[in-house]
């Protein structure tokens, strides 16, 4: 049987020369494949991951010291920076500063961070003007009232009124007179030279630098005589969990110290030489960024950059500091508190994360401590009249100081006589006789007593050194995140401040309907009369005036108070309580004690004795009064491990540098070039 022929009669060819594409199927137009970032960086990364492990096992060293010998561990801080590689047992710490020679040198200014009381005239008693202004008042009179003296003593007086509180509650009975008898003391004391050769710990002072030293870092800084400062300015590129614009107006500035500050530590302390930054054994190296909790994405972005591109790493892993110390103190739950030198950063971490709701930062630290001390021995006629906070060694005095006698336990028996030895470049050592009382126990109660701090002139000296309306990969995230432990520690204000203006408002409609019916009367509405815009503070221990804007301008989040500044006034105490409060919407007992039983104390700021147990003590009252006996059981840890509390933090990152699974954070130079910060969102567990 013949075949049936063809209906276009045998012709084969198609109507058309053009290729008729055919119809997707349905399943690969609902496809996912190589749609999001993480399906194009896997592979990248397990390469990575056995080329890492093939150059640690090439390295011949014993099986614990060969995992992390080409790892490098930054944690950079406001005064210190501790680096090292993350098979060292400790951290190389060296002063987080750099002296630059400038044609027009400024001269180092001091900011006062702690209110001043203003001095008396010289001729209300009769003295000359320099004792008049070490003088100080009984302090068996009560605290003066506002409106009678200005706001510093008012302060002063009542956070010296709190210390007595204090001993009044423990059953310790003040001795009057005492800090009196110090003072005048104090008043008629003179120097002792010491020759150079009977001073077994003189200092060799830098007198000379030659023309092409342009240059120094780290403790040489501090070495500089005052003649030589004349030509350097003197830079701290980190304050708090920002970058230091408070110098520096100028990112790339403040960039390029941070990058010679990091290579000097790495060529000097790791004796990883310059040469050697751009060959195949600094190329295979990689380096753990320590970062704030708080951090917002520039932050990260411009380091990250830094050691990417600037200094050639091979790949870079970001972890916190919260994280990180949980990791050195061998922790799975707690409330770490971090207190650093110019701030201070409570977070409740939960299985190696750290609950984001949860995280408070306080604009108050260990140099707040020292300020306080300062102020308090200028109060008792300190006999080193000369000292000026703004000279790095006199800095230092005072630092010394602070960690050799600064104590939050009580030890009250009388003045007590010290010896004081200062030490100036190009001048003969002095020895001066000095009394105490009560100034080294009741300096640092600033941690919980904060009215005495100036926040707002702080504040002053915050610019930003990006603009956060532009948006450019993780970039676009504001710069001060609010946490709901934020809102939680100023739901108070919002309340009166959200009272205020409904009772304004109400006001307002009143005198319009009054208004509406005479003629001629111009329709202007009338401003609103809101107490808290100009509200005047009577309690000076922990108060401060709060922020406000005016009527027509709020700020982000169009709220009318700035949350995080009016967070960052919060008592220590007071901040760990609300930031595990934060961990749920819904805080029960049971969630809360699950953070304050282990209450974790790291930072240099912390090594202060005492600080534990006063710091338990008042966070069981506070606990107490709010959810009753379900929640006693409160621990204040300090020092974990028998670990310095300064190194917890770098000792945490280094272990999780040594994991086997930290392969899954690194991010490659290919991937930073390729993705940028969008690498973290795979590589990261916070942003």
């Amino acid at each position: 049987m013949a075949a049936a022929d063809p209906p276009n009669g045998g012709n084969q060819l198609s109507f058309s020369g053009f290729y008729a594409i055919p119809p997707l199927p349905a399943a690969s137009t609902m496809s996912m494949y190589m749609h999001r970032e993480e399906q194009h960086s896997w592979f990248h990364s397990a390469s990575n991951k056995r080329k890492h492990d093939a150059l640690e096992d090439s390295v011949e060293a014993s099986a614990d010291e060969k995992r992390g010998r080409n790892t490098v561990v930054i944690h950079p801080g406001s005064r210190w920076l501790r680096i090292g590689r993350a098979s060292d047992i400790l951290p190389c710490t060296v002063p987080n500063v750099i002296a630059r020679r400038t044609r027009n040198a400024k001269k180092l200014e001091f900011h006062c961070g702690i209110r001043r009381p203003i001095p008396l005239r010289a001729d209300e008693e009769g003295d000359t003007m320099e004792d008049v202004e070490n003088a100080t008042e009984d302090v068996e009179k009560p605290p003066p009232e506002p409106s009678e003296v200005d706001e510093g003593t008012a302060r002063l007086a009542a956070f010296k009124t709190a210390f007595k509180d204090r001993l009044r509650t423990l059953g310790v009975r003040y001795q009057p007179g005492a800090s009196e008898s110090g003072a005048n003391f104090n008043r008629g004391q003179t120097s002792e030279k010491i020759p150079d050769h009977n001073d077994s710990q003189r200092i060799t002072w830098i007198t000379s630098v030659p023309p092409d030293k342009t240059t120094f870092f780290g403790h040489d800084v501090f070495l500089l005589s005052d003649k030589i400062l004349k030509d350097f300015e003197v830079h701290w590129p980190f304050r708090g969990i920002r970058l230091n614009c408070d110098d520096r107006s100028e990112l790339p500035a403040v960039l390029n110290d941070i990058v010679d500050i990091w290579t000097n530590a790495l060529e000097q302390e790791l004796e990883i030489k310059r040469a050697n930054f751009k060959a195949s054994h600094f190329q295979n190296m990689g380096a753990v960024l320590v970062v704030p909790d708080l951090a917002d994405r520039v932050y990260i972005k411009e380091l990250v950059q830094i050691l990417m591109v600037d200094m050639g790493f091979k790949q870079v892993a970001v972890h916190q500091e919260g994280v990180s110390a949980t990791y050195g103190a061998q922790m799975s739950n707690a409330c770490v508190i971090d207190v650093g030198a110019v701030k201070s950063t409570v977070c409740c971490v939960e299985d190696g994360l750290i609950l984001p709701d949860t995280r408070i930062v306080l604009n108050v630290g260990g140099d707040d401590i020292t300020e306080t001390f300062y102020v308090l021995m200028q109060q008792s006629c300190f006999p080193y009249k000369e000292m000026d906070l703004s000279r790095l060694y006199d800095w230092n005095l005072m630092q010394d100081l602070k960690h050799q006698y600064c104590t939050f336990m009580i030890d009250i028996s009388g003045a007590r006589p010290y010896d004081l030895i200062v030490r100036r470049p190009e001048m003969p050592t002095e020895k001066y006789k000095y009394k105490m009382y009560d100034e080294y126990m009741v300096a640092p109660s600033v941690l919980f007593e904060t009215g005495v701090i100036w926040f707002a002139e702080k504040r002053k000296r915050w610019r930003p050194l990006w603009n956060p309306d532009v948006q450019e990969d993780l970039s676009n995230a504001p710069i001060e995140e609010m946490t709901f432990a934020m809102k939680l520690s100023t739901d108070h204000i919002l309340k009166d401040i959200a009272r205020e203006t409904a009772e304004a408002l109400a006001q307002r409609a009143a005198m319009e309907v009054d208004n509406a019916g005479e003629e001629g009367k111009a329709n202007v509405p009338a401003p609103l009369d809101i107490p808290s815009r100009k509200r005047v503070v009577t309690n000076f221990r922990t108060e401060s005036p709060p922020l406000v804007l005016p009527e027509d301008m709020t700020f982000p989040g169009e709220l009318p108070i700035d949350i995080p500044f009016e967070t960052s006034k919060l008592p220590l105490d007071v901040a760990v309580f609300n930031s595990a409060r934060g961990a749920s919407e819904n805080a029960t007992a049971t969630i809360v004690s699950k953070f304050l039983e282990n209450v974790l104390l790291v930072g240099g700021g912390s090594l202060v004795p005492g600080l534990a147990y006063m710091l338990q003590t008042r966070l069981r009252a506070i606990a107490v009064a709010f959810y009753g006996a379900d929640l006693e059981k409160i621990s204040v840890v300090q020092t974990p491990k028998e670990l310095d509390s300064r190194v917890i933090v770098w000792k945490g990152a280094s272990i999780l540098a040594r994991l086997e699974t930290s392969s899954e954070f690194w991010i490659t130079q290919k991937d930073w070039d390729r993705l940028g910060m969008r690498a973290f969102r795979d590589r990261s567990l916070f942003l």
